[in-house]
This record gives structure tokens, sequence and C-alpha cells, in this order.
């Protein structure tokens, strides 16, 4: 038998990646009728992993992102009228309307910003680790990256680094076996990320 508290917990996880979907497929129709400036790179299918990573976090822990960032920005608590007015570039977005769809940040919950280049966000997040040991501050990074990442140099510099000095990090791989629309078999040896 479940407890209130699980029960509870259970149903605010279904409800952040409710949010998410529901945000995603609000971004995609702005997006279809031509009101988004820029590119509709959306989280639709990939809602539980941000919101059971983010669901382990507390308010002074960090996210790196990737391009398909609303997820982890919504899983995190982000205020998505602020993250809608980003995404169509109006001034009281979190970025005051120049990040756009791929570049929203906000330090304000830990969100290290979201990054349009293919592994970008994970030397990002690795220095923000680097910080937080450096500094004792008990603080924790996770970065998401996509599976196309963990072909780039930056992947496998940051993963030696953080192993190397113990760096309070965890890497997830938001696996959809594709980068853009190249299989991951043809592009990797070993696929089993």
């Amino acid at each position: 038998m479940k407890s209130n508290y699980q029960e509870n917990f259970l149903t605010d996880l279904y409800a952040t990646m409710f949010r998410i979907r529901e945000f995603e497929e609000q971004v995609f129709e702005l997006y279809k009728i031509g009101l988004m400036p820029g590119l509709a790179h959306l989280y639709i299918g990939e809602e539980a992993i941000a919101t059971g990573a983010c669901a382990t976090l507390e308010d002074k822990d960090y996210i790196g992102s990737t391009h398909r960032g609303h997820g982890h920005l919504i899983a995190r608590g982000a205020d998505t009228k602020k993250m809608m007015a980003e995404i169509l570039g109006k001034k009281d977005g979190y970025c005051k309307g120049k990040a756009g769809s791929m570049h929203i940040m906000t330090l304000d919950k830990g969100i290290l910003g979201a990054n349009g280049v293919v592994g970008g966000g994970i030397p990002i997040a690795t220095g923000a680790a680097y910080k937080a040991k450096i500094k004792d501050t008990k603080q924790v990074t996770i970065c998401f990256m996509g599976d196309s990442s963990t072909n780039e140099g930056s992947f496998h510099e940051s993963l030696n680094m953080a192993s190397a000095w113990d760096l309070p990090i965890v890497y997830v791989i938001e696996n959809n076996l594709y980068g853009i629309s190249v299989g991951l078999k043809r592009v990797t040896k070993v696929v089993d990320l």
C-alpha cells in the first residue's frame, strides 16, 4: 500500500510531465502558424526524463541543458509564461526575448542555459560541477545531452575530467537513436550509450 507521500509524489511527477507535453504542443501550434521566430525543437516523448531527474534536485543545484530545453526548465519549476514570452521574442521573457527557444537560461532555477551546439552544454555543466567541488557548496549538476553528443570531443574530455576529479555531476543521455535524421547506428560503433 502506498503512503500519501508516495501518492502525492507520483501525482506531482505526472502533473509535471503533463505540463511539459501541454506546453510543447502549444509551442508547436505557434510554430506552425508562424508566430514563433526560429525553430521549434520539442521535448515531446522525453517528458519523463527531465521530470524524474529534476525531481531529485535541490533548489541550489544546476542543470546543463540542450536545444530541447523546454522540458528541463518546466521540470525545474520555471514560469511557463516567462518561457513562452521568451520563445516569442518578448521583453518579459527570461532573457528579454533575445534567447528564443534554444538558448533560454535562468540562474534563479539553476538553468545554466540551453545550447544549440551539439554537446555545447557539457563543458559548461562540467565547469559548474568543478566550481561546486572547489567551493564545497554541496551542489550537484545534471547535464542533459542528446545521443549525438557522445561523438563530440567535449563529451569525452568532460567525462574524463569529471571522473578524474570526482565532480558532483550526473550526465543524462536522452537517447532517441537519431542525430536529427541520421540513425545512431550509422555513426557510432557502440550504440548502447
